[in-house]
């Protein structure tokens, strides 16, 4: 399980989705959860991802760090991805 940092406020689970689909990251994935602040409605930044494989996991650690995220919000930020191993690993431990 990765924790993927830096994700814009605005993005939906859709939109971290269609971005890891298109850095052809999203067909390893089994769990994903991308938190919301409670006040606004939006995501708190980061999500976690739990891949089937290591090896999944450390093409999404390459792929995601500085990358930068496509889809530009009302504040038209530009964000680098930062990624990091989860505290707590796998699906059940996740869910």
């Amino acid at each position: 399980t990765v924790v993927v940092k830096n994700i814009p406020r605005h993005y939906t689970m859709d939109d971290v989705r269609q971005e890891l689909f298109e850095l052809d990251l999203a067909n390893g994935i089994d769990y994903m959860n991308i938190p919301e602040d409670r006040k606004g409605g939006q995501n708190r930044g980061y999500c976690f991802i739990n891949f089937r494989s290591h090896e999944q996991a450390l093409a999404c650690m390459i792929s995601i760090a500085g990358h930068k995220w496509t889809r530009t919000g009302p504040m038209k930020e530009v964000k680098q991805g930062a990624v990091s191993w989860a505290l707590l690993q796998g699906f059940v431990a996740n869910s």
